[in-house]
């Protein structure tokens, strides 16, 4: 009885002495928590900070480069905008580009569109990751990694609705360390870790997790009330870069629904 117990003891002192080694290293610190509602939550991509400028340039109809605010943009005959806006990856790699946005959409319409650029630059940033990095030109084995545009559509609703990193975890369920390491564990055990389960939506992915049971399944409505507005009526991608060369002709600038677009002489722009 007394060797019984003292292997359990030992065993146990192991898991622990294994299980703070695993806590403070770089693959499951602070960055990760897991929750009930919203799967893990990776807090490198819960983060506002670049997505607010989206935000403000919507509800402002400009863009954040004054330069390209000096044309007159349309979609499809209307009166519209241009936005510059993209993601920057955990490597310090910038994905921007424009975006195209028809003038005097509703509060509404403005969420939706910008909900729907911010999932479109997502995809895009993801997808060019798991093509190559230019720094070596290698695989990514973290692109659409499964928390990864869950964790997006966070920080879009922290961004715009002034959540607090607090807020979401009380709102997503968050449960201990301890109990998110048992998570960890069984999916790196099963799965072989975060960067190898993909998922190319933002829908919570979720594992086995006694503190979870009976909770209620999907994301909390307040990070799922608003419809992605769908491309060519709202707002376009542009299927060229709009230039400097563009912006300084001084020409006006006609979109079609399919983001193609051309230049013609500049009607005098309404003061």
């Amino acid at each position: 009885m007394l060797v019984t117990m003292r292997a359990a003891g030992i065993s146990q002192l192991i898991r622990q002495q294994h299980k703070a080694l695993m806590m403070s290293n770089r693959d499951f610190d602070r960055r990760y928590d897991y929750s009930c509602r919203c799967g893990w939550i990776d807090w490198a991509h819960a983060d506002i900070g670049q997505h607010t400028p989206l935000i403000e340039q919507v509800e402002k109809e400009a863009s954040k480069n004054p330069v390209e605010n000096n044309l007159n943009y349309f979609l499809e005959g209307d009166p519209a905008f241009i936005i510059h806006y993209g993601f920057q990856s955990g490597k310090g790699l910038k994905f921007e580009r424009n975006w195209v946005i028809k003038k005097g959409l509703s509060s509404q319409e403005k969420n939706s569109v910008a909900l729907a650029i911010f999932e479109a630059a997502g995809q895009e940033l993801e997808e060019w990751q798991g093509t190559f990095i230019p720094k070596d030109i290698v695989r990514s084995s973290s692109s659409f990694s499964v928390e990864d545009l869950t964790s997006n559509k966070l920080a879009f609703y922290m961004a715009l609705r002034k959540f607090t990193p607090e807020d979401v975890r009380s709102k997503c369920g968050v449960i201990s360390r301890d109990k998110a390491y048992d998570v960890w564990v069984y999916m790196n055990k099963n799965f072989g870790g975060l960067g190898q389960l993909k998922n190319k939506e933002s829908t919570p992915v979720y594992f086995p997790c006694e503190d979870c049971k009976g909770e209620p399944i999907g994301m909390p409505h307040e990070f799922d009330s608003i419809r992605p507005a769908e491309h060519g009526r709202l707002w376009v991608k542009p299927t060229q870069y709009v230039g400097a060369t563009l912006v300084r002709s001084g020409k006006d600038v006609h979109f079609r629904s399919s983001g193609s677009f051309k230049a013609v002489p500049a009607i005098p722009k309404k003061k």
